[in-house]
């Protein structure tokens, strides 16, 4: 064998282990990356999920304080209401959601107003609000 058949052989042969070593690590590196991007995805659902219930909760205690007659807390239990709700209106990706959520949106100067002016005629609006929010978050749980 001459010289330069070595070398190519030699050459060959570590192309060859090069690539019996490269494509299992190619194949893991490819599983793993899978796994993240569901990782990654089950957290946004899961930050998405617990938006929605911090919505719930927070109609419901802005709904509870104005029964209260506690109207300024309400009203900054309101403001969080409504920063949340455009929040969750501007990242879902579900149009019916969206929608819902614009719809309860409508519902922030009346309330905001009537809040400020201590106005007990206000719980009707909190109330409407409170059996939406119900039924637009609790269906994607």
């Amino acid at each position: 064998m001459s010289r330069k058949s070595k070398i190519i052989c030699w050459i060959g042969l570590l192309v060859s282990a090069f690539l019996v070593g490269f494509a299992p690590q190619y194949s893991e590196l490819r599983k793993t990356r899978a796994r993240l991007q569901t990782a990654q995805q089950n957290i946004t659902s899961w930050q998405f999920k617990s938006k929605l219930s911090q919505i719930r909760d927070l109609v419901g205690l802005t709904y509870l304080e104005t029964t209260r007659k506690n109207y300024g807390i309400a009203g900054q239990l309101s403001y969080q209401l409504f920063s949340q709700l455009q929040q969750a209106a501007n990242e879902t990706s579900d149009p019916n959601l969206k929608k819902a959520f614009e719809e309860m949106l409508a519902a922030r100067d009346g309330v905001t107003a009537g809040l400020a002016k201590g106005d007990p005629a206000i719980l009707a609006d909190l109330q409407s609000l409170f059996i939406k929010a119900h039924q637009n978050t609790t269906s994607y749980q």
